[in-house]
């Protein structure tokens, strides 16, 4: 994505992190998260991590994940990536639930985090989308008493520890199973978790807080069970004692107190209910659990009432419809099947549009496939034209190589019949000339072959001044025996052999690759010719082509 749509969508997320407490909440330095627009994915991640862990500054956190969720969209090109997005989209839905209670966003966010772990097997977060998104259920039984709501809620927490369990997470496998027996416990469903409660004691021991909290929890289920509310609600008090009362525990007491409250609700002591409850209100005002605080209310106001404290019950309930008024809690959650129909129904949207998509691109590929197969066969008809044209010119060059070799035939039968006849005035000059030659003829067929090995291999050969002279001092053999011998040998003059070597090595240059910087003169002086015309007299006497006709032929 180029650099100037981060910078807007830096800002856009800015603008919508300011609306979720009010402009005038918090403080934001806007030039310095524009600077954000720079750094990398990865970078940003962590910033969000950090501000999410340290819970120093929501607000950044939530422009963080934003960002980051923003980016990676559209970019899941490997698991890695997706993995990202899904922890942005978790955080996100983290933030949405517990800090600005807006649970439509918190489902949107936490869904698509929980499909994208699905999809791509990544474990390693589904523990906290699960637990997360079991919240959110449970949130809507406790407004509702819908069943459904607890069973989803039940089986969501289920999830949770079971991934927590199969990744060695024990303090998500803790939090989830301490869930599961707090929202079990009752509403007379404990023996439904026994297997869980069982996995979870042959776990290794750790040395945390949600481990400690999920063992007592599993004792004091057992003594719930087993009718000894007494026990239980010792159990909870030891552990609550026993919790260090920092602002990082301020959940995890509250969740110990709601489990004594139910406990002393139980055995009927009314007054420590009260006293429990107007403690949770002091920490969860402290905290800003305003989703608690509306629980708290509503169950003052009901204890007050009927303790016929009715001007602090008016109070309270008072309390309960601003602080419900505030988050509109009721709506949303009463929604939240609505809210999961919604994404259902958009993610359908995705698929049908992805499925367009990829018939698109599959057209797209059909037509490039035909254009290919259009070009390779046409590719290959042209091919097969040229191939077709150049057996014919070989042809052509072989029936012209057969006439030359039958033309070199016939005169050697000519040049036999001649040295055969009885031409005693010729045989009479030739020992004449060479009369006071002593050569043997073993002496006369190593000389011929110096000589062939000479003119075949010597770059000397086609320079201008190359002379019988040269050749003889190449082969080192005196002028008059190389004369004799190629006069015998070949029946021609050395100046005819010399002209067919160098005939024979224009045609191979113009047969080989790159032919084409050769022009006609130059391919004349390049074989030892001192002229055009000379040089295509001579070429077509030995080949029956000009040189012209030859190079014409050669390139169809």
């Amino acid at each position: 994505m180029p650099a100037v749509v981060y910078r807007i969508s830096t800002i856009l997320i800015l603008l919508a992190a300011l609306t979720l407490r009010g402009f005038g909440a918090t403080k934001i330095d806007v030039d310095f998260y524009v600077k954000w627009s720079t750094l990398s994915t990865e970078e940003i991640l962590a910033k969000g991590e950090a501000y999410f862990e340290n819970k120093s500054d929501v607000d950044s956190a939530t422009v963080c994940f934003a960002m980051a969720a923003t980016r990676l969209k559209n970019d899941l090109k490997s698991r890695d990536k997706a993995e990202q997005y899904a922890l942005a989209l978790t955080r996100l839905g983290q933030l949405y639930l517990s800090t600005y209670f807006d649970y439509s966003k918190a489902y949107s966010n936490l869904q698509e985090a929980y499909d994208l772990t699905h999809k791509y097997n990544i474990q390693a977060l589904m523990p906290s989308i699960c637990n997360n998104l079991a919240s959110l259920y449970m949130q809507r039984f406790i407004q509702t008493r819908d069943q459904h709501s607890l069973a989803d809620g039940i089986a969501l927490m289920r999830e949770s520890f079971d991934t927590a369990v199969a990744t060695d997470n024990y303090d998500m496998a803790s939090i989830s199973l301490t869930n599961l027996i707090t929202n079990v416990l009752f509403y007379g469903k404990l023996s439904e978790i026994e297997a869980e409660i069982k996995t979870f004691k042959s776990l290794p021991a750790q040395d945390s807080l949600p481990y400690k909290t999920a063992m007592r929890m599993c004792d004091a289920a057992e003594w719930y069970a087993a009718g000894e509310l007494e026990r239980a609600l010792d159990y909870f008090t030891e552990h609550y004692r026993e919790i260090d009362p920092s602002p990082q525990n301020r959940r995890e007491r509250l969740m110990l107190n709601n489990q004594r409250i139910r406990l002393l609700d139980d055995l009927g002591r009314r007054s420590e209910c009260l006293s429990l409850l107007h403690e949770n209100e002091t920490i969860a005002i402290a905290g800003d659990y305003r989703d608690i605080l509306i629980h708290t209310y509503r169950d003052l106001a009901q204890l007050h009432d009927e303790a016929g404290n009715t001007d602090l019950a008016h109070q309270f309930l008072l309390k309960y419809y601003q602080q419900r008024d505030s988050l509109v809690i009721n709506r949303e959650l009463g929604n939240i099947y609505e809210m999961k129909f919604r994404y259902d129904l958009g993610k359908a949207s995705d698929q049908v549009a992805e499925l367009n998509r990829k018939q698109r691109e599959q057209q797209v590929m059909g037509i490039m496939a035909l254009c290919v197969i259009g070009f390779v066969g046409a590719m290959m008809w042209i091919k097969i034209r040229d191939n077709r044209k150049l057996r014919a010119n070989n042809h052509f060059l072989y029936q012209k190589n057969l006439e030359m070799l039958a033309q070199e035939a016939a005169q050697r039968q000519l040049i036999e019949q001649y040295q055969a006849q009885p031409a005693m005035a010729d045989a009479e000059a030739d020992r004449e000339k060479y009369k006071g030659s002593n050569l043997t003829i073993e002496e006369k067929d190593d000389i011929a072959m110096r000589i062939k090995q000479a003119l075949e291999t010597s770059p000397e050969v086609f320079e201008f001044d190359y002379s019988l002279q040269t050749l003889s001092d190449k082969v080192r053999v005196p002028y008059r025996s190389v004369s004799q011998v190629i006069n015998e040998t070949y029946g021609k003059s050395f100046s005819n052999v010399l002209t067919e070597v160098r005939v024979k090595e224009a045609c191979r240059r113009l047969q080989a690759e790159g032919h084409e910087k050769y022009t006609i003169e130059a391919l004349a002086e390049s074989v030892g010719f001192k002229s055009r015309t000379n040089f295509a007299s001579n070429f077509k006497s030995i080949t029956g082509l000009t040189p012209s006709q030859y190079i014409k032929m050669m390139q169809k």
